[in-house]
C-alpha cells in the first residue's frame, strides 16, 4: 500500500517488480496530485467490488482504455497498471499508446514539495 510519498509493506514482505513499480506508480500520483488520487483509488475500487464481485475490475486495461486520449483520463489504478506493464514486459515499450503514455509521465510537472 502507498500512502504520499511511502510505499509500506509488512514485514518480510518479498516485494515483486510488478507490485514496486505499481506502488511507485501511486507515488507519482501523489506527487502530481496530492491525495486527490486517492478517493479515485477508492471509488473504483469500491466499484469494481460491487459490479464484479472484486475489486480486480478496477485493475483490468481494455482495448478502449489504450484508445484514451491521455494516460490522465483513465482512473488512477489503471494508470498505475499502464506504467507498471511498461517498465516490466520490455516488449509494450514500442506499443504505441504505453510508449505515448509513458511519454506523458516524462513531463508532468512535480507539485511543490510541501504538499
Amino acid at each position: 500500500m502507498t500512502l504520499a510519498n511511502i510505499v509500506r509493506l509488512p514485514p518480510e514482505y518479498e516485494l515483486d517488480p510488478y507490485t514496486l513499480i505499481h506502488e511507485l506508480a501511486h507515488v507519482w500520483h501523489y506527487q502530481n496530485r496530492g491525495t486527490a488520487y486517492i478517493s479515485d483509488l477508492v471509488w473504483h475500487q469500491v466499484s469494481a467490488t460491487l459490479t464484479t464481485g472484486s475489486r480486480n475490475a478496477a485493475y483490468e486495461i481494455a482495448p478502449e482504455d489504450l484508445a484514451a486520449a491521455s494516460l490522465h483520463d483513465l482512473p488512477a489504478e489503471k494508470q498505475a497498471v499502464i506504467i507498471e506493464r511498461w517498465f516490466t514486459h520490455p516488449n509494450l515499450r514500442h506499443h504505441p499508446n504505453y510508449s505515448r503514455f509513458l511519454a506523458e509521465v516524462r513531463v508532468t510537472k512535480l507539485l511543490p514539495a510541501s504538499i
